[in-house]
């Protein structure tokens, strides 16, 4: 009996989420994204939710069956969650990791070699196990495998051990944003720390993927309802999405923002001696990590980094440099071109290669903000 694919609402869901997280993965693993070590780790985790997420989608609907040889191509990465969760939050809170907890992905990698015994299989075998997973009703000749696929029987118990280690990076990345939320003398269920209420979020949104785990294999036992674990993955794809957004120079960022800022920071909270340590945190960010080389650099990234609230970080550049966020990452952009243009050991970049260096995309775009402030364009200046 042929199977005929199959798509549903979840189906559709799932594929969304998969296109979703390709693109996700992309934007934070880009050129310039990358510089901060925590969008890597995102970026990484993104992509193993999405790879994840394919193969449940062609098992779901049934296109495994034709494609057989790819069953169970992404097992190896639900070891790969916990880990990069885990170094995702450490390098947000921290702005790096040591090199000694990448030792934290040594089980993915072990499991990613120890997988190739199923991989390595002959594809009639593959279809059988796939076909007794998701379509127990339907006989089938055996095909028995080349060699023994599960030696150390991992794969026989490879729920419970997934259910384990992501409990396990559940609890331990938590702890650190526990911390900090009381180093800021804040409740852990405040909102007003976005880049902290984020990271909170983000662990409870596992810790309900975990339980659904749970429920779903005590429900159906085998592989056919990860249809449902997977949707929930794809929601967590989809709340990621909607927090990149939200948090996008795009839509947070105008030029005129400091022109009332004294009415619009009327209430605010903020001692001298608080702005002056926010100015201070933001000076060295700028100098020392060169945050501003990132082109989507915004209010909201910095919170992050900084573990700042977005609405201080505008109120003390607007009180203190009498500037908006946009002419304060442009001054440091600006000040490093003026650097590079007349350093002679830089005479072989063009003035693109030094506009995307200090954090434009445009060309066009720096040209016009290089003689705002200077009074020359940069060739002239070159020159």
């Amino acid at each position: 009996m042929k199977i005929e694919p199959n798509i549903d609402f979840f189906a559709f869901l799932i594929l969304l989420g998969v296109i979703q997280g390709l693109i996700l993965s992309y934007f934070f693993l880009n050129r310039k994204n990358r510089i901060y070590q925590a969008n890597i780790f995102i970026g990484l985790l993104m992509l193993a939710f999405s790879l994840i997420s394919l193969d449940i989608f062609l098992c779901y609907t049934g296109y495994m069956a034709d494609i057989a040889w790819l069953d169970n191509f992404s097992e190896s990465f639900t070891f790969a969650i916990g880990p990069l969760f885990f170094l995702y939050v450490v390098s947000s809170l921290k702005g790096k990791i040591q090199t000694l907890q990448l030792l934290h992905l040594l089980p993915f990698l072990f499991y990613f070699f120890y997988n190739l015994l199923y991989v390595f299989q002959p594809t009639g075998f593959k279809y059988t196990e796939y076909v007794h997973a998701y379509y127990p009703e339907m006989n089938i000749d055996v095909v028995y495998p080349r060699f023994n696929t599960d030696p150390l029987y991992l794969r026989r118990y490879l729920t419970e051990l997934s259910v384990l280690y992501l409990l396990v990076y559940i609890v331990f990345p938590f702890l650190p944003i526990a911390q900090a939320f009381r180093k800021e003398n804040i409740s852990l269920f405040i909102r007003r720390y976005k880049n902290l209420s984020w990271l909170r979020n983000f662990t409870l949104a596992l810790f309900v993927l975990l339980i659904v785990l749970i429920l779903v294999k005590l429900t159906f036992g085998r592989d056919i309802g990860d249809f449902l674990v997977t949707s929930c993955l794809t929601l967590i794809i989809y709340g990621t999405s909607v927090s990149v957004i939200k948090s996008s120079f795009f839509f947070t960022d105008h030029l005129g923002d400091h022109l009332n800022s004294s009415k619009k920071y009327a209430r605010s909270s903020l001692n001298e001696e608080d702005k002056a340590e926010i100015l201070k945190k933001l000076t060295s960010g700028m100098e020392n990590e060169k945050y501003y080389r990132n082109n989507l650099v915004s209010q909201a990234q910095l919170s992050k980094k900084l573990l700042i609230p977005a609405h201080h970080i505008s109120q003390v550049i607007n009180e203190k440099l009498n500037q908006s966020f946009f002419e304060f990452i442009a001054m440091y952009r600006i000040r490093e071109a003026e650097q590079m243009l007349s350093n002679p050991d830089c005479s072989h970049l063009t003035v693109e290669d030094i506009a995307e260096e200090v954090g434009y995309i445009s060309k066009s775009a720096f040209n016009k903000t290089f003689k705002k402030i200077t009074g020359k364009t940069p060739s002239e200046y070159r020159s």
